[in-house]
């Protein structure tokens, strides 16, 4: 455990990261510490060249493990032998990789030849020896094909989250392709003209349709009209309050006007408190924070769309009770619809749970 404590992790600008033993919630992604020398015992043990270092007391178990249990869709390629992926180098080899907020490493096996490479590095991302060293050793991955298929679009990870909060990650790392290259990609399924599924061995890429791309559009077109509005009736309001503390020193509004000017403005204010707690979580949530600890954020915005549906519900009630001038009914809807769109936007993009 002292030794763990001395280890320091960079990023890709050689700055030390102070915090760089982060634990990963999906387990056991990040999980095991270890030296590169370990990490070649298990390479060794993964290559046996005799029964003095079987990793399974059955051989039979090992040669399993490292046996394809996933082609490529529509092809007789391997694509994973239980963990491993199976890579096209120069030669066919198995290959694990992997990058914490400041390690990565990658193992290389050809049990073939056996012989195998682990490279492992203190830096975030790093690719220079992770990726330039294992191709200067085993040669470039993939096909040297040159076939490309006309069909661009965006694509989204298949390898994603697909509900709760932290979809918004997957959602916005979106890929833009206007032609596909063999010598990029591995293998890709088209089917009368039109591409079903792009594969790289550690992922595939799914085709959105137009209309996902344009409600992930509208959604934060939405947001800054909600965020605009918002600042638009505070700030409005307090232009209007220092002109009549100006003008005789009252406050604007009497009677019920003047609670629900307030309300009108404790909503807007709990709106631009909604961007600030969001932003909060997902920078709490890209450090590594244990989602229990996130929870309260969710709560919040939870909260926030039982305020806005109550202060929608009141706003209505009052407009069809009383009447009010056009200016004041145009202040009210304003919020109101301000209010709409951000508990519209929390619940589209599950910023509850």
């Amino acid at each position: 455990m002292k030794r763990r404590n001395e280890i320091q992790g960079y990023t890709t600008n050689l700055k030390l990261i102070p915090k760089n033993r982060a634990y990963i919630s999906l387990y056991p992604a990040g999980g095991a510490i270890g030296t590169a020398e370990d990490a070649a015992k298990f390479l060794a043990a993964l290559m046996p060249v005799d029964r003095s270092n079987l990793i399974f007391a059955n051989k039979d178990t090992l040669d399993e493990m490292l046996s394809t249990s996933l082609y490529y869709d529509g092809t007789s390629n391997p694509r994973i032998a239980h963990g491993f992926f199976e890579v096209e180098y120069w030669v066919p080899a198995l290959e694990h990789a992997g990058s914490t907020a400041g390690f990565t490493s990658k193992f290389v096996i050809d049990p073939e030849s056996n012989f195998g490479l682990v490279v492992m590095t203190n830096q975030s991302n790093e690719m220079a020896y992770n990726v330039g060293l294992v191709q200067k050793v085993f040669g470039s991955s993939f096909s040297t094909n040159s076939v490309t298929s006309e069909s661009g679009g965006y694509y989204l990870p298949a390898r994603r989250v697909v509900s709760g909060f932290t979809k918004a990650y997957s959602m916005l790392s979106l890929q833009k392709y206007t032609t596909f290259d063999l010598s990029n990609f591995a293998n890709i399924v088209e089917r009368n003209g039109t591409i079903e599924k792009v594969s790289i061995p550690y992922n595939d890429f799914l085709p959105m349709s137009n209309l996902t791309i344009n409600l992930i559009k509208a959604s934060f077109i939405a947001l800054a009209v909600a965020i605009l509005l918002s600042l638009r009736a505070i700030i409005g309001y307090f232009i209007r309050l220092s002109k009549y503390k100006l003008k005789n020193g009252e406050r604007p509004g009497t009677g019920f006007d003047k609670y629900h000017i307030a309300i009108n403005i404790a909503i807007n204010i709990a709106s631009l408190a909604f961007i600030l707690n969001t932003i909060l979580l997902f920078m709490r949530a890209l450090g590594f924070a244990p989602y229990s600890s996130l929870r309260i954020h969710l709560i919040l915005n939870l909260l926030y769309v039982i305020l806005a549906v109550a202060y929608l519900i009141l706003m209505f009630y009052k407009l069809l009770k009383r009447s009010y001038s056009n200016k004041q009914k145009a202040v009210y809807i304003m919020s109101g619809m301000s209010a709409f769109l951000f508990a519209a936007f929390i619940m589209g993009w599950d910023l509850y749970f």
